[in-house]
Parts: structure tokens; sequence; C-alpha cells
């Protein structure tokens, strides 16, 4: 039997699963699958030895853009008509009145037969095909600015470009029936011509012989060689790398601390002359964090996580309310406090104000207040490369209101003596009842003033049960992105079970039931059956979050206290070194007070 070697190269991940499906199911086919964005597609490309495989698979603009790359035969996955009518029937539990679907392919004759065919009552526009990213954005700003989109549907070039000015995405997703054709197209081509790859490179022996992770940039910013991707190096560093040409360029040697993925990178940048142009060569290697096995004590968001949070909270008819009373001080570097109960979005409406604020260019810094223990607060306060030093950044303190008195109180002074807030926009979560916390004197009254400028009260979902259908819909096309599947809505009968069940842990919870009810789903159709087994599993999984502990303000201050150990010995899971650090005391103290 003929053996057949294929390279996949996913432009998202649902893609990939289902192409390693297929290619299961095929004994003598096997393949190597890739995610990669439309930026990073080429770049990876020339990192993999390509000597191996047959053909390469891929879809849209992204095999476009590889096949002028290489030799090898490249087969793009096709738009089939379930892939189009799973979007369209998606799209029929939005909210909007008008929706855009955009591609570089011309499908508008497709499209228009299956949307008059489910009778769709949304306003479909089916715009000429654009031919370049270019165009494809002014497309999108028109449909967007001047025609009132607010819902587009198409390829991942036009999900990446709505999404930056805010509007809701629905991806066209490619299916198993997709999937298998492309795979016999591309044995059928491989049957008729098997091509050689060029044998010596310049830049994979130097791939191979070199052990440092290197890459080269042009002028403009283009990848010439890069082997980071055999280095466990994240795919945004060659964007990071692209920001920092300007300066390499004014000191032609200089070096940078950046925080990529999870990790710190120590990147070293200097001016190389090839063949008369001047290029830039980077050497990196992980810093002190990314060495470390404790985890750094801040994240750096990823901005496109933003974004999406913005779309999510513009879908959100309540959320969306408090969204344009914030607007008029967004611009600012007053400081935002966003509090409401367990479960309400409060991080996801904290990355929507960074994402549409004017420091969206500069990196967004989240700290964990929850984790945060007095070496690490040092560690932020007084280490030259903490993000606290920088200037015109986003800092988020997530949970400002699980620190320590004592960490309080250092917290406060370190805000007023560094000028914090002035030198960068500052935005804080709190969950709880903050002015019962705060008459208490359990949160300081000086730092609620320093950090709630702006607040911003968020309600629970119980409150806003109509627009469950919008979440559900946002959280579903995310999924179906992430994963394998191809669910593309709810039966009416299951969609009131959703509204009708009391969401105490808010939407952090609907999230998670919906991804329950997309891996037990048996249908592309959720029903109810399918909702009340996992509604039931919900109800009766008491370890989704624990019960808080209602503090009884008219007992003795003793009594207090040990009401609120017992609350953070909880939340911890009975670890007590972590409980006595959450606290601010020793654990022999912890251990006193618990057994006094």
């Amino acid at each position: 039997m003929e053996q057949y070697k294929l390279l996949g190269i996913a432009p998202y991940e649902g893609f990939k699963g289902y192409l390693l499906n297929a290619i299961e199911k095929r004994p003598n086919v096997e393949a190597e699958v890739y995610s990669a964005s439309l930026d990073d597609a080429v770049s990876l490309l020339k990192t993999l030895d390509l000597s191996g495989f047959d053909a390469i698979i891929s879809r849209g603009r992204t095999g476009t853009m590889l096949q002028q790359e290489t030799d090898l035969p490249l087969v793009n996955v096709d738009f089939s008509g379930y892939d189009l009518l799973r979007g369209l029937k998606l799209a029929q539990y939005g909210p909007y009145q008008k929706a855009a679907f955009v591609t570089y392919l011309d499908l508008r004759q497709n499209v228009q037969f299956l949307s008059e065919l489910l009778e769709l009552k949304t306003e479909l526009l089916l715009p000429a095909p654009p031919a370049t990213p270019e165009e494809m954005n002014q497309l999108i700003g028109r449909l967007y600015q001047q025609e009132g989109v607010r819902l587009f549907m198409g390829d991942g070039a036009c999900t990446e470009f709505a999404s930056a000015y805010g509007a809701e995405t629905i991806l066209i997703t490619s299916g198993w029936e997709s999937m298998e054709k492309a795979i016999d197209d591309a044995i059928e081509i491989i049957r008729h011509d098997r091509l050689h790859n060029r044998n010596k490179n310049f830049f994979r022996t130097l791939l191979e012989q070199s052990q440092t992770p290197v890459a080269l940039l042009d002028g403009t910013g283009q990848t010439i060689y890069s082997n980071l991707f055999h280095h466990e190096a994240p795919a945004a560093i060659h964007h990071q790398l692209q920001r920092l040409i300007p300066a390499v360029s004014q000191m032609k040697n200089a070096s940078f601390l950046e925080r990529i993925g999870e990790s710190d990178w120590n990147i070293q940048g200097k001016t190389v002359l090839m063949d008369g142009q001047t290029c830039y060569l980077f050497t990196i290697r992980r810093s002190l964090y990314g060495g470390e096995k404790k985890a750094p004590c801040y994240d750096v968001v990823p901005l496109k996580e933003a974004k999406d949070s913005a779309s999510l909270i513009l879908s959100n008819m309540v959320l969306c309310d408090c969204w344009e009373k914030l607007q008029k001080w967004n611009k600012s570097k007053l400081p935002v406090m966003i509090y409401g109960g367990s479960g309400t979005g409060k991080t996801t409406f904290a990355y929507a104000v960074y994402a549409a604020s004017k420091f969206s260019n500069n990196p967004l810094i989240s700290i964990d207040c929850g984790y945060l223990d007095g070496k690490n607060m040092m560690r932020l306060f007084e280490d030259e490369r903490s993000p606290l030093f920088e200037n015109n950044v986003t800092i988020l303190l997530k949970k400002v209101n699980l620190l320590p008195k004592e960490a309080q109180n250092k917290l406060n002074y370190y805000i007023t003596s560094s000028m914090l807030t002035s030198r960068n926009k500052i935005i804080s979560t709190f969950s709880g009842n903050m002015q019962n916390m705060i008459s208490s004197n359990l949160f300081s009254k000086e730092l609620f003033h320093q950090l709630s400028a702006i607040p911003v009260l968020l309600p629970s979902l119980n409150e806003r049960s109509e627009d469950i259908p919008a979440l559900c819909r946002s959280f579903l096309t995310a999924i179906n992105q992430e994963m394998p599947v191809q669910i593309v809505g709810f039966e009416p009968e299951a969609m009131q079970m959703l509204q009708s069940y009391p969401w105490d842990y808010g939407v952090t919870q609907l999230n998670l039931v919906l991804k329950q009810l997309v891996v037990s789903a048996k249908h592309q159709f959720i029903n109810a059956e399918d909702v009340a087994q996992v509604l039931s599993k919900s109800s009766q999984n008491s370890s989704f979050a624990p019960n808080p502990i209602q503090l009884d303000l008219s007992r003795t201050l003793d009594e207090i206290s040990l009401d609120i150990i017992h609350l953070v010995l909880e939340e911890e899971k009975g670890n007590q070194s972590r409980t006595a650090k959450r606290l601010g005391i020793s654990r022999s103290t912890l251990w006193k007070k618990l057994n006094g």
C-alpha cells in the first residue's frame, strides 16, 4: 500500500482536530499538523524540514500565502455547503438586524441560496470579495461604520479584522466532509506528481547547526529566517520582534526584557548587513521568571483575548449599558474599580476596558491579589524589572478584596509614593459587599479611594436572563473554534431551561456548562435532554465554588476574625500555608487561632 505524509497548517484549533480525526481513519496516511495564524504561517513553514512531506493541507488565504513559499503541492480546504449552513444557522440566534458575509472567495450565490432556504430574518449583506488584506480591512470598516453591521461571518481574516472594530464574529469552520475531500484531493495530486524538495538550503543548515534561538528580519519586519518554533518560543514572539526594530535601528545593538506568553524573555537585537541590505538579528533566552518553577507574580494578558472580551461585552445588553457610561472616562488615566458578585464577568469587563482605551498598544499586566504574598509584593515594588516601574501600561489588580489588611496598607503607600495612578492606567476588581468590608475595617478606606475614581457595578447573571441567548452564542462560537465540534445552536426548550436556571456563579458557570454540553451533545443542536443532564450534574457538584460564610457583624471581633479565617481556609481547600500567607500571619499563629 502506497504511503503518504501530509503537512497540515491549521488557522484555528478546531480545524486541527477535524483534520487529525480524518487522517486517523486512513492507515496509509500520516500527518503533522501545526496551528498558526495568518501572520505566522509563512514563518512557521520556513522553520520546518519539508523534505519528508508529500503535500500541504491548509485553508483560505493562509493556503494561498503558503503556496507562494514552497514547491510542494498544496490543497486548500473548500467551504462546503454544510459549513456555510452551520454558520448561517448560528447567526439565527443573534439579536442583530443586519449581518455581513465576507471571504476572499466568491461564495455569494451559495450563501444567498442557503439564507433564503433558512428564511434568515437578519438582513444579510454579501459584498464582492476583497483581493487583499487592505481591501478586506477597508470593506469591514465601511460596513461597520457606515452600514451599521455588528455581526460578521466569514473566514479567519474577516473575523480578525471585524473583532478589531469591536464587532461580533462567526468563523465559518470546516467540517469532516470538507476534510475528507481535501485529503482525497491531496492523495490524487501526490499520485500524479511527487515533487522533490531542495536538499541544500542555507537557513535549514543553519537551523540544524545552531543551538541558539535566533530570528533574522528584514527592514520591513518580514521574517527571513527563524528557528524559534523549535526552541519552545511562542509564535507571538515574531510580532514582538517587529515592534523592537525601530529601537534596534537607532541603537544598533540593544537589549530588552519582554513578557511573551507565560514567560519573560531577554532579547538581544543588533543590525547586520546582508547582501547590501540592513537586517536585524535577534537572539533570545529565558529571563529570571522563565526558569523559575514558581509562577511569576504577574501575567501579561494577550491583546487578542482583551479584544475578544470587548466583543463579548458589546453583545451583552445589560453590560453594554455599564459600558456606555464608562466610555467618556476611559481615555483618561483615572483608576477604574469594577465590583459585583462572583461570576458577574468582572475580569472580562476589565479586559474590555483595556482593549478600548488609548493604552491598548502597551501591555496589560494582570496581578492576582489572592496570591500576592509579601515576597512577591516586595519584588513588584523594588525590582527594577517589575512592570510597576513602567509608564503608560495598564495594570489590572484582580480581587483586591483578598489582600490582607497589612498588604492593603503597603499597596496604598506604594501607589501614593510612586505616583502609580498618574503614570499608568489602573483597573481593579472587587468581589463581595464593598461597603460592609470598609465599615468593618476589613478593607482600607484609603486604598478604596485610591482605586475607585470610576466605580462600575456589574449586575449578576440572574438579573439579566434575557442576555443568556447572546452569551451562549458568543461562547459557542469560541468553543467551535477551539474544539473539533460543529454545534450550531439550541432547540427552543433547551434555551428556555438555560434562561430559567439559577446561575449562582454567573457567566463563569455558564461557560463551563456550555463546554460540558458541547462535549456531551449527540447532535448539532443541543436539546432539552442534553441541558437537563448537564444542569443536574452541575447542581450536584458542590465543589464548583465554596458557599460563602455570612459574617455576623454583631459578634465580637475575635469571632468575626475566626469566621474570616475559615472562609479563606475553605477557599484554599484546607492548605494552611497558603491561608496564612493570604491573611498575612505566620502558620503557627494560624494554628493557634484555629485551635485556641
